[in-house]
């Protein structure tokens, strides 16, 4: 998914009021059901047991308090009654958050749920007043087995994989000085803590408390069938075997921003071992390490042939973005397949990677709701064969709609270095498209519109795209309707200077601030998800609503007034 943010403090907005939201924070707010089980943790003094359920609320400890307490570290967690909850054996608890826990796709690592308990790191070179090293072993975890489900209403519940879900009270152990919310890197294994100290530890947190993540697109139903979840407001853990002390469960705080830029590549170094890959026909395209460029050639007679890099999100026309490349043509001809004399496109753009790799896939074929394209947004050329030659860019649906635009005569030279720039504004509904030609301008080329579309159906505009990697593409020929018509081409070049930027930043079109409440209102586009996220300092974030719009509308955040001064962050994602 990807997302955009706008950052806002509505204490500054509201130029002579003090503006604040309700007190709100990302830990569990209460205990709705307990059942200790057998075998829970008791005070080694007293007798008595770990079962007070406010131990396990609000943020993880970050001190221990009495004689023999201090800073809670991953060599000192936690250990007092008062601040772990305890459950044995066939026990169980049921934690509610106000507001909830979110699946959003800022989230580090996918992971939207934290469990603190009270596991420790072993100390084994005996230094215990703070020079402590460890061989990456820990002490006071549970080495049974839990069950983690989740719920949004207290009634339904769903089990998080248990092949994925780690036992509640294991890695990571609390680092109190770190921010809780920040999950550990869940790849990160015991042994790779081996010979560490407190510093070298709490340099593989990145800033994080520790403690166990767990996302929500673990959740199944009883036949093992996932479901989505897009936020819960109960996590119900059991006690399977052993006992598990709980410290504290947070929501996971999202990461900042990401950056709208996805890819830049001037083949200074070896595409192949920096995430570029090549199907089909591989030979077609070749990496020139002396010229630190891409020689490309597109050969109709071949199959479908892609040199690709995925994108970490799926693009819609939801989102700004942008396609810039460099193309220098050193030959190019129409023809070269026995009976198809005239012309076909060379293509440069975004696709939709598993509909472009599907067999029965013919680019040639143009409008056809079974063997024609499906999620494409790209430049094409195509060389004169009757009705000159042709510069064509624009979108194709999932369901095979084309908006395009074709700007004709305009024909490319072998030998000049063309600089070509795809601009989509979402809130128009335009693809832009800007040429020069070694340096000076070459064009205009004709923008192409979301309102102008043909191809079946049509009712309604122009439905969905969903693009997920940039491709230097080299269709095949075959397929072609009608046949008479028929063309193929043998293009040879290099292409250079790959950049793509996604930008899909919501607009904040007005706010209003009562005595009660603030209202916040958006342009919301169809299908996407929105999320509202909250931080006092700008450095502590937590997502506290979300909605999905159903249409392109104005969509509205109600947010009550009392409590802290906050800012605000609102994302936009697919």
């Amino acid at each position: 998914m990807n997302y955009k943010t706008i950052v806002t403090s509505f204490a500054l907005v509201a130029a002579t009021s003090v503006v604040s939201i309700a007190q709100s924070d990302p830990f569990a707010d209460q205990v709705t059901a307990y059942n200790s089980g057998t075998g829970f943790a008791t005070d080694f003094a007293t007798g008595l047991g770990y079962t007070n359920v406010i131990a396990a609320l609000g943020a993880p400890s970050a001190i221990t308090p009495g004689e023999f307490g201090g800073p809670v570290t991953p060599f000192s967690p936690p250990f007092l009654g008062e601040q772990l909850l305890s459950i044995g054996e066939g026990g169980m608890a049921v934690f509610e958050f106000d507001p909830p826990v979110f699946n959003h796709p800022a989230n580090p690592f996918g992971l939207d749920l934290i469990i603190y308990g009270n596991a420790g790191f072993s100390i084994t070179n005996g230094n215990f007043t703070g020079g402590g090293i460890t061989d990456g072993s820990i002490f006071g975890q549970n080495s049974g087995s839990t069950r983690i489900s989740v719920s949004a209403d207290n009634e339904s519940f769903y089990q998080l994989n248990p092949d994925l879900a780690p036992v509640v009270d294991g890695y990571f152990p609390t680092d109190g000085s770190g921010r809780s919310g920040i999950p550990v890197d869940p790849s990160t294994s015991g042994s790779d803590f081996a010979g560490a100290d407190i510093a070298a530890i709490q340099a593989r947190y990145k800033l994080g408390a520790g403690g166990t993540g767990y996302d929500l697109d673990w959740a199944q139903t009883s036949d093992g069938t996932s479901v989505q979840l897009n936020e819960v407001r109960f996590v119900k853990i059991e006690v399977i075997e052993g006992k598990s002390e709980i410290d504290a469960l947070s929501a996971v705080q999202p990461t900042e921003n990401h950056p709208s830029e996805v890819i830049f590549e001037t083949f200074q170094e070896n595409p192949f071992e920096n995430g570029w890959s090549a199907t089909g026909d591989t030979s077609l395209f070749e990496w020139d390490a002396s010229e630190q460029r891409l020689a490309a050639t597109w050969d109709s007679s071949k199959p479908n042939s892609y040199f690709t890099h995925t994108l970490d999100q799926t693009v819609s026309t939801g989102e700004d973005f942008s396609i810039a490349f460099d193309l220098h043509l050193d030959a190019i001809e129409i023809g070269t397949t026995t009976d198809k004399p005239f012309t076909f496109p060379i293509a440069i753009g975004l696709i939709d990677f598993a509909q472009a790799t599907r067999d029965d896939y013919f680019r040639g074929t143009g409008i056809s709701a079974v063997h024609g394209p499906k999620g494409v947004a790209e430049w094409n050329y195509l060389p004169d064969s009757g009705f000159g030659a042709t510069v064509s860019s624009g979108l194709i649906s999932q369901d095979n709609q084309w908006a395009f635009q074709n700007t004709f005569p305009l024909e490319l030279s072998p030998g000049t270095l063309y600089q070509i720039e795809l601009t989509y504004q979402a809130a128009t509904g335009v693809l832009a498209t800007t040429m020069t030609a070694d340096g000076e301008p070459f064009g205009p080329i004709l923008d192409a519109k979301l309102s102008d579309i043909f191809g079946n159906p049509v009712e309604g505009g122009f439905t969905r795209l969903d693009v997920d990697a940039f491709a230097i593409s080299s269709y095949s020929d075959e397929g072609q309707s009608p046949p008479e018509f028929a063309g193929s081409i043998r293009a040879n070049g290099f292409v250079d200077n790959i950049r793509v930027t996604i930008d899909s930043a919501p607009t904040i079109d007005q706010i209003q601030i009562s005595d009660s409440q603030i209202s916040l209102t958006f342009a919301a586009l169809a299908g996407k998800t929105y999320w509202l996220e909250h931080s006092t300092d700008l450095i502590n974030w937590m997502t506290i609503q979300q909605q999905v719009a159903e249409a392109n509308e104005t969509a509205e955040w109600n947010i009550d007034r009392s409590g802290p001064i906050g800012f605000f962050r609102l994302r936009a994602g697919n």
